[in-house]
């Protein structure tokens, strides 16, 4: 059984490419096979490779053939793991759901937290992040309320605008009796001398978080796309919060090999569901073009096949995100640790960064 437990790892890393270069290998002799010159008209190196039919025995030409199709599948293979733009396609919201809610709780501290503290955590941040999501997310601490309003309001015309079209609302739903809510992307949302305020200007998600602790404000804007969370914990989340949940996004690979290393029972149902997901997902491009050559040369009824082909792709997607589901898990649950994490939540506390292991039992 050991044996087998060892072998299990490099079996999974070779059928990807070995399936996917033997699919490719059926399309091109489906596609070029009128075309290849045959052994009565065979010239030069072909002919030379024909006369090897009487020479070699018949398994050294399946191991050729099996090493082309391993060589060809290498090279078209897309690394699904390394590949963040797939991670829009099926985010397991349930699992960042979960994960924001233990960040806010390890972060939201504003009345335990001095303004020194904050700027510090503020800090921290920017040193522990990987370099990839500073291009991508800005975080600001002691933000005024002034400032805010030409950071958030300049180009969106002002939070003043905002709360005259909340005020209008609210009258048009008191003259009809109607109890209307505000639109979402205007919210601001009043609890105990906290407010929050995100807008979207040219392409960039701005958020403002202050309350009435001596730690002032905070203000995160970030680039792309949004995290796959609810609205409304993203509105009930502190910057830092958001901050670190972006960083936790361009850690995923790392936290990965962390389950390696520390959690290996763990990393091998990542693994696996990982190896399920890139055998499917990697599988149906040459077999939709297989079908799609089956279907313009033998009968049309073949079209049909595009739907196991899309079928076989929407589960590769979700395999992936399973996958990423055990990682997630494993931070919410505290089985590892985000590195921009632990710094964040020591320098709000007050810990130094030479105490790792103080800053965490702190910050639990």
């Amino acid at each position: 059984m050991e044996v087998l437990a060892s072998l299990l790892p490099g079996i999974r890393d070779l059928r990807t490419p070995l399936t996917v270069g033997y699919l490719w290998l059926i399309c091109g002799w489906l596609w070029f096979r009128d075309v290849l010159p045959q052994r009565a008209t065979a010239r030069g190196p072909i002919a030379d490779l024909y006369d090897l039919d009487g020479i070699l025995p018949s398994g050294t030409y399946l191991a050729a053939l099996t090493f082309i199709a391993y060589f060809l599948g290498s090279i078209v293979e897309l690394d699904i793991a390394a590949a963040r733009w797939l991670d829009q396609v099926r985010p397991n919201r349930s699992a960042w759901e979960a994960v924001a809610d233990r960040f806010r709780i390890r972060l939201d501290d504003t009345e335990g937290v001095t303004p020194e503290r904050y700027t510090a955590a503020v800090a921290a941040w920017q040193r522990a992040t990987p370099a990839r999501t500073t291009k991508r997310v800005t975080l600001r601490a002691n933000v005024t309320t002034d400032k805010a309003r030409l950071e958030l309001g300049d180009r969106d015309d002002g939070l003043a605008q905002i709360r005259a079209e909340q005020a209008r609302i609210r009258a048009e739903a008191d003259a009809r009796g109607l109890g209307l809510p505000l639109p979402e992307k205007s919210r601001i949302v009043h609890q105990h001398e906290t407010w929050t305020h995100e807008s979207r200007v040219d392409g960039v998600w701005r958020r403002m978080h202050r309350s009435g602790s001596p730690t002032g404000g905070a203000l995160v804007e970030w680039r792309g796309p949004q995290l796959p969370v609810a609205h409304d914990t993203v509105t009930g989340l502190p910057a830092l919060a958001i901050a670190a949940l972006y960083s936790l996004w361009d850690e995923l690979p790392d936290l990965a090999t962390r389950l390696l290393v520390e959690r290996p029972e763990v990393f091998d149902r990542y693994d696996r569901l990982l190896a399920e997901a890139s055998l499917r997902i990697n599988m149906f491009l040459p077999l939709a073009a297989l079908v799609g050559t089956l279907a313009l040369r033998v009968h049309w009824l073949w079209w049909f096949g595009l739907v196991a082909c899309a079928a076989l792709l929407y589960q590769g997607f979700v395999q992936r995100s399973r996958a990423l589901a055990v990682v997630l898990d494993s931070v919410a649950i505290r089985l590892i640790e985000s590195p921009t994490m632990v710094a964040v939540a020591a320098a709000q506390h007050g810990e130094t960064d030479s105490d790792p292991t103080a800053a965490a039992s702190r910050a639990n």
